[in-house]
């Protein structure tokens, strides 16, 4: 059975902007100041980044949120 990741607009998304600005994924990490497993896991749509972790994100990358995601993905459900 193939698994299926929630995150996968944000993955796509990332990965672009990633590859775009020379970036690779260890040196990604170290600039956001997170394990590689941290940044692997973002890049596979495994899971996302919290508010504060993409804000350093945006900062690191030099885009807006919109560029990086959908702001439905960080919608809250109660």
């Amino acid at each position: 059975m193939k698994k299926v990741y929630p995150y996968r607009p944000f993955r796509l998304r990332l990965y672009e902007v990633v590859h775009a600005q020379d970036f690779n994924l260890r040196m990604l990490a170290e600039l956001v100041d997170v394990p590689y497993q941290t940044i692997l896991a973002w890049n596979q749509g495994r899971c996302m980044p919290k508010m504060g972790m993409l804000l350093e994100l945006l900062k690191v990358l030099n885009v807006r949120f919109e560029d990086l995601l959908d702001a439905s993905l960080y919608q809250r459900k109660f």
